[in-house]
């Protein structure tokens, strides 16, 4: 694990002031608190951009000089720094690469040289050329720093919950009510019941696919100045759909895998029927709530009536203790179903654990299809949910989407617009989740540090 234990930025928001910030060694969690002003917004953005090596954020916030100590699991501590180059040796080192400018570099001063090599890069369109080499990236380049992975989260959490209206619950209702054809198929149904689950699903089929735009999850340094709920809304239900294809593909295997194992015992002149006794506990299974879990990935699959026979067995309990067969079938599709549980255990811990918190008999649902909040047995969008639900929603979709891969969780003011439970346990619920990553955020309020008095820190000026 990378941990960093201080850093110091050499003109910061001032070419003559340098500050230090001492991180928090006996645990992952560090809080930095101040008065507004005192700059604790930018640490994080210039934090961000030096992981990054951004040098023109750096460079527009007139910085001069970092330094970075940290440690790699609890070790010896390390130190790196990176400094802005002299102007004067790099126009000399650019002339000197280039022997056509190199041949009249000495007819002119070096504002002039500046511009002069501006003005090539301009007009070939690398003018980025320029400035890349603006700061020395060797130290950062040979350290473990170089392929750490960080995320690093804005204040714009959880709004613009957008989609939308040329189709709503009201409209489908409508037509369904004006058309003969199709009143009478409802008669059996709840009209209001289908139209609001099927808007639902028009509203999350139409903007999945936009969703996955705006997110590159191969960057090693992701920041979302602006998370936009209905795009993490789709993320998680992308996610949960893959995990949930792959159980189905893992199920149907098992079908035939135990439909091939009796066959070869059955040529073999084997009566055991492939059946492993003591391993498989048919009673067991079906008590775990297995049933129902090999049913549903059951019915994903095509119609064959080697599928509707299984199913047809599953729902007879007395057939299905007396089948050699079944048994052993049971088993293999359990065992498929525990690796989907493994795959979906932090989507999961996710949802209960943002249950727990949520206020007027709300409770988050996700199915295959749509995800939205249950209130009172009547199922609504996520645009219902508080504001402050909102934010802490998308904050920890996205530390499951994205956090357990990475180093660093940078988040600024992760206590906008929540209630005072959700910020004293929000910090103690992100390290449970992360216990690999140092958490690092901004903070007005004393509440965020409940559990973590000893985490509180300070931007000081360096002497």
């Amino acid at each position: 694990m990378i941990k960093l234990n201080k850093v110091e930025f050499y003109g910061f928001q001032d070419t003559t002031k340098n500050v230090v910030l001492e991180f928090t060694r006996n645990n992952n969690v560090t809080i930095i608190f101040g008065e507004n002003g005192c700059g604790k917004t930018t640490f994080l953005k210039l934090l961000n951009a030096t992981f990054k090596r951004d040098s023109k954020i750096l460079s527009e916030n007139n910085i001069d000089k970092i330094n970075i100590y940290y440690q790699v699991d609890d070790k010896t501590d390390k130190k790196i720094s990176i400094c802005r180059v002299n102007m004067d040796e790099r126009i000399s080192k650019i002339l000197k690469a280039d022997k056509l400018l190199n041949k009249y570099s000495d007819r002119f001063s070096n504002d002039e040289k500046k511009k002069l090599l501006q003005a090539i890069f301009s007009q070939h369109k690398i003018e980025n050329s320029f400035n890349e080499d603006e700061y020395d990236w060797e130290d950062f380049s040979k350290s473990e720093l170089q392929e750490s992975k960080s995320l690093t989260l804005g204040i714009d959490r959880g709004s613009n919950y957008s989609f939308s209206r040329t189709f709503t619950t009201l409209d489908l209702k409508n037509f369904i009510l004006r058309h003969r054809k199709f009143r009478t198929i409802f008669e059996k149904l709840d009209i209001n019941e289908f139209s609001e689950d099927f808007s639902l699903y028009i509203k999350n089929r139409n903007s999945l696919n936009k969703s996955l735009e705006d997110f590159d999850f191969e960057n090693n340094h992701i920041y979302l100045p602006k998370i936009e709920l209905n795009k993490i809304t789709n993320l998680l239900l992308n996610k949960y759909r893959v995990a949930k294809a792959e159980t189905t593909s893992r199920i149907q295997n098992a079908l035939f895998k135990t439909l091939s194992n009796v066959i070869d015992d059955k040529l073999e002149g084997n009566e055991s029927n492939g059946i492993n006794q003591d391993s498989c506990n048919l009673e067991a299974r079906l008590d775990a709530g297995y049933k129902e879990r090999i049913i549903d990935s059951l019915s994903e699959i095509a119609d064959n009536p080697l599928k509707n026979k299984v199913i047809e067995l599953l729902q007879n309990e007395n057939k299905a203790k007396d089948n050699k067969i079944l048994q052993i079938l049971i088993y293999n599709m359990a065992m498929e179903l525990k690796r989907e549980e493994e795959s979906l255990t932090s989507i999961n811990a996710f949802i209960n654990g943002f249950n727990r918190h949520l206020s007027g008999n709300k409770e988050l649902k996700l199915e295959l299809e749509k995800m939205y909040v249950l209130i009172n047995k009547k199922k609504y969008d996520l645009e219902i949910l508080s504001s402050g639900e909102k934010h802490i929603f998308t904050l920890l979709a996205l530390v499951n989407l994205l956090g357990n891969s990475r180093d660093f969780l940078i988040v600024d003011e992760p206590e906008i617009s929540l209630n005072v439970t959700w910020k004293r346990n929000l910090l103690s619920l992100l390290t449970k989740i992360l216990p690999n990553t140092q958490i690092i955020v901004a903070s007005h309020s004393p509440s965020i540090a409940a559990n973590f008095n000893d985490s509180l820190q300070k931007i000081e000026e360096l002497a």
